[in-house]
């Protein structure tokens, strides 16, 4: 089975909420996992609803097949994959025999099962709030590119100082992430809201540091710049009981707006 998460034409963050699921097969350095709850997305049908996963994906080591996970969807050429893919504490997966993955030994053994061979990946539909699905951020097959590397600078150079953009997405940032956290900060029993919403902007205002992101096209940067955040955010978070219910939907809108603004490029080029 060739690997889905190296196509032609990139990653694209799907989901900036974690997904649920199960580990349906495992094959010693990539497998299949069954979501449990609907995904809205155009590839949805592919593989009979199943979703890809690498070993390089596993962020900690899973108990086997059966196992409940929570994940991050993202799509590729070849249809939909998981990343940063954890053990679901509170899910009601069975529990495996031999475990797998986990981020020192990314191709760890697994248990056996019968091989799924199928199409790509994942399948019905989620309620609007499970995540942030950027389409006009995702690279065409044409162009054949993504942001795992080889990106072309645009021609025109940014029209704002990096300094002065990054002071405009914090205080973006700031903004957004104080009016999403005002719904769940009484989940919260370590941090008051002004501690919470301070925390998640430092999380999602470094995945926004990097210079290159106002000179990649838009459709580069925009992907970049959320699946670097999520990263970020999500080592930290994905244990908070509020995880599942923070929605930082119009927070990533607005704060690529500014990188947007800054780089001098129109999403409409």
């Amino acid at each position: 089975m060739r690997p889905a998460a190296r196509g032609p034409g990139g990653r694209t963050l799907v989901s900036t909420k974690r997904i649920r699921g199960t580990v349906l097969d495992w094959f010693d350095k990539f497998g299949w996992i069954q979501a449990t709850q609907e995904i809205d997305h155009p590839e949805a049908h592919r593989n009979n609803g199943k979703i890809y996963l690498l070993a390089e994906d596993v962020q900690e080591d899973l108990p086997g097949v059966g196992c409940a996970v929570t994940f991050f969807l993202y799509q590729d050429a070849n249809g939909l994959g998981a990343m940063n893919v954890r053990p679901d504490q509170h899910g009601q997966g069975q529990k495996g025999g031999k475990g797998f993955g986990g981020k020192a030994a990314p191709g760890g053994k697994a248990p056996g099962g019968k091989a799924a061979h199928g199409g790509k990946a994942h399948g019905g539909k989620a309620p609007p709030t499970q995540g942030y699905a950027p389409p006009q951020y995702a690279a065409s097959k044409a162009q054949g590119m993504g942001y795992r590397g080889g990106y072309a600078p645009v021609q025109k150079g940014p029209v704002m100082p990096h300094e002065e953009v990054m002071q405009k997405v914090h205080a973006c940032l700031n903004k957004q992430v104080w009016k999403a956290t005002k719904k769940i900060a009484e989940k919260e029993k370590d941090w008051d809201q002004t501690e919470l919403s301070k925390r998640i902007t430092k999380y999602l205002y470094k995945g926004a540091q990097a210079p290159e992101l106002l000179t990649l096209p838009w459709h580069q940067a925009g992907p970049q710049f959320i699946e670097t955040a999520m990263r970020g955010y999500s080592n930290a978070c994905a244990d908070k009981p509020w995880f599942f219910d923070l929605d930082l939907t119009v927070a990533f809108h607005m704060a690529f707006w500014e990188i947007l603004n800054g780089s001098g490029q129109s999403a409409l080029s």
